[in-house]
């Protein structure tokens, strides 16, 4: 049991970066191409897909990243008057 535990947390950390994404839509492209007997088109339509997803998931983490960086915390009587 301890190993389930351990492993969903590394897939659940795996899952955020956006390298995974990109491979999730290539897997994706090669399961259409089966479909469409044409490997090819679909590897090129799951690499499109994929990109898509990484881009999204790479301008996300980074904007996490600058809003963790760029935002000053809140203390308590350090408001400006």
């Amino acid at each position: 049991m301890k190993f389930l535990k351990k492993f969903y947390s590394w897939e659940k950390e795996q899952t955020k970066k956006p390298e995974t994404m990109l491979a999730v839509g290539i897997s994706v492209g090669v399961v259409l191409g089966i479909g469409m007997d044409n490997i090819g088109a679909g590897i090129a339509i799951g690499v499109a897909i994929g990109v898509g997803m990484y881009t999204t998931s790479k301008k996300a983490a980074d904007k996490e990243r600058s809003k963790d960086v760029h935002e000053p915390e809140n203390r308590e009587g350090d408001e400006d008057q």
